[in-house]
């Protein structure tokens, strides 16, 4: 019979990302080991060397490089880029397995998938081993694997499997589904990695109920507990100026890329522009990290679109809380479907009307029931009539808000104790 676990057990946390500037699913692990510690419980910290080192009470954190050249040279970048200390010995303990067993990994995995992606494959080889170490010298009762790559759930899968503890994995994005993968091979192998997860985990969590539906009805013959959890955020300071400017601001947190960019807003209030309904000095947004590809040059030629790099988090939220409206742009492909932006609970915490362009019926659904906006990111003509509804009553819109009740503490005690 299974033990139930207690607010006093450790908990071996692991994730690839942690304490990284401008990283979602670091942002994401960051709030987890903050509401665990709330919960009560101490955390056992397993993450890459490149992650900022926490060394607050409760929390006993060790991090560890990855096998693969590749990602240990873009370790190694953010290290010096972030002015952390380089933990040189450790390094060199790795460097006779990166050259040797390393190389192979990154030869074996351009010819899988075609290239090094984001799934941070090799890590999750020391990860395991380490986190085998930990679970026993800690006698930690449950892992908790969540973060954006695979290589987390796999070291989890490996502990779990040698000692039989509880292992929790915490899907951020799905690993199966159309437009998941960059390649057809990746796309096979992070499926392969799915279905070792759902063999292995006593609970897999999503973070969407339409991404944990799939989950059920794909593998509704395997005992793992699949369930959707909302994951909510961590509450940060914002301005408590209300004096509104004499125009409408809007701000987007994250990168624009590829599907997910400003193209319809802007054919929206250019229109707008010209029939004539609103000035160009009338409006104001401001993207709070970078853009890439071609649609940089054509986001920036408008004069209402400004632009600067990404920012602490912390600070980021801040300058967000003085935006009038806070805009959250989604993919127009269907990998929206199955996915909720984390800055969304960020946003919502702000408590400014949130403007979403969205491709998801479930996001749209939450937001609105909490008296937010969506619009369907392709629907020009319906975001050009919320953007003339929105610089005309604002303060309407801005009294309709409610504050959501998704506690990230409770959201997080309902995935480990519940």
């Amino acid at each position: 019979m299974e033990k139930v676990m207690t607010k006093n057990d450790k908990i071996l946390l692991i994730s690839y990302f942690y304490g990284t500037k401008g990283c979602c699913p670091a942002e994401w692990a960051d709030d987890k080991v903050d509401a665990i510690s709330k919960i009560g419980n101490e955390v056992i910290l397993l993450t890459s060397v490149s992650s900022k080192k926490n060394e607050s009470e409760g929390i006993i954190h060790y991090r560890i490089p990855s096998l693969s050249i590749q990602d240990l040279k873009h370790e190694l970048a953010e290290l010096k880029k972030e002015k952390m200390d380089i933990p040189y010995m450790q390094f060199f303990v790795f460097m006779p397995f990166v050259i040797t067993l390393g190389y192979l990994l990154d030869l074996l995995q351009k010819f899988i998938t075609s290239g090094n992606g984001g799934g941070k494959w090799s890590w999750a080889f020391p990860a395991s081993v380490c986190a085998l170490y930990l679970a026993i010298r800690y006698n930690c009762r449950t892992i908790f694997t969540t973060g954006g790559p695979a290589s987390a759930h796999l070291a989890g899968v490996f502990v779990s499997l040698l000692t039989r503890k509880k292992l929790v994995c915490e899907l951020q994005d799905p690993l199966s589904g159309k437009d998941i993968g960059r390649t057809a091979n990746s796309s096979k192998l992070l499926s392969s990695v799915e279905k070792i997860i759902m063999k292995a985990a006593n609970k897999v969590v999503f973070v969407t109920k339409n991404a944990a539906a799939h989950a059920k009805n794909k593998y509704k013959y395997m005992k793992t507990e699949i369930v959707a959890i909302y994951p909510g955020s961590k509450f940060f300071s914002k301005s408590e100026n209300n004096i509104l400017p004499e125009k409408l601001t809007m701000i987007h947190l994250g990168t624009l890329y590829s599907t997910r960019n400003f193209n319809t807003l802007i054919q929206a209030i250019d229109e707008l522009i010209d029939e004539r309904l609103i000035d160009k000095n009338q409006i104001e947004i401001l993207n709070l990290g970078e853009i890439y590809g071609e649609i940089k040059e054509h986001h920036l030629l408008r004069s209402y679109i400004k632009q600067e790099s990404i920012k602490p988090r912390e600070e980021a939220i801040y300058i967000a809380s003085t935006y009038m409206v806070s805009l959250l742009i989604q993919h127009s492909d269907s990998r929206s479907e199955a996915t909720i932006p984390y800055k969304t609970y960020d946003y919502i915490n702000i408590g400014n009307p949130i403007l979403a362009l969205t491709n998801s019926d479930e996001l749209s659904c939450l937001l609105i029931e909490s008296g937010h906006i969506s619009v369907d990111v392709d629907n020009v003509d319906l975001i050009k009539e919320t953007i003339l509804s929105l610089s005309k009553r604002y303060i309407e819109f801005k009294n309709h808000v409610k504050p959501l009740a998704i506690d990230i503490v409770e959201q997080t005690n309902k995935i480990l104790h519940k």
